[in-house]
């Protein structure tokens, strides 16, 4: 009974565990409230998940806070470009929606659609490692989800699966982000050490 109540036992560290993933999220939930600010919020929670969640590095807290407001600046400009882009091509698919003629134009929009949604799953991680100027940024996060494309596809059935359970189940919401980032984690910091890590990199 007194090995029960340790606080080292398995049970309070899985208990401990858990309660620190819908920490994360629930910080990456506060701090994507006014929208412009998901971006940052979302390049915090790679972050925190990877430090936090998988190598017990720091205090969530202070490491996602950290995170934020370096990646503040450069995730907000892309979250708003991306808004904005998103915006526009939905509305042009809308105007020519029913058109015969512009059924090919129509293919190009839903392909622009997936194209930005591929380059997302990177963009945000990487401006949370990495300083770079946008221009750099944006050529390197296309390249990594052409070359990586099977590993795209994955992070964007991982990103689609949290969605999906968020929608089902609202409450999910306190847990599916910070289990995604954790996900996100293990993939890109493979992909990232690959292709940045060994040049030696300035890293955040």
């Amino acid at each position: 009974m007194k090995q029960f109540f340790n606080i080292d036992n398995f049970i309070f560290r899985g208990i401990s565990k858990w309660m620190d993933y819908v920490y994360v999220s629930v910080l990456w939930f506060i701090f994507s409230i006014p929208l412009i600010t998901m971006g940052a919020a979302t390049a915090a929670l790679y972050y925190t998940a990877g430090q936090c969640l998988r190598y017990d590095r720091g205090y969530i807290f202070k490491s996602f806070w950290s995170s934020f407001k370096n990646s503040f600046r450069q995730s907000t400009i892309v979250t708003v470009f991306f808004f904005i882009l998103f915006g526009a091509i939905r509305l042009d698919m809308y105007l020519v929606r029913g058109q015969t003629a512009m059924k090919m134009l129509q293919t190009v929009f839903v392909a622009a659609r997936l194209l930005i949604l591929m380059v997302s799953v990177y963009i945000f991680p990487y401006i949370s490692r990495y300083r770079q100027g946008m221009a750099a940024l944006v050529k390197n996060c296309i390249c990594l989800c052409i070359v990586n494309f099977p590993w795209t596809i994955v992070l964007i059935l991982i990103l689609g699966a949290a969605y999906c359970m968020v929608s089902i189940v609202p409450a999910a919401v306190f847990i599916m982000p910070s289990c995604a980032g954790v996900f996100f984690s293990l993939i890109l910091d493979r992909i990232f050490y690959r292709y940045w890590d060994n040049g030696g990199r300035e890293e955040v």
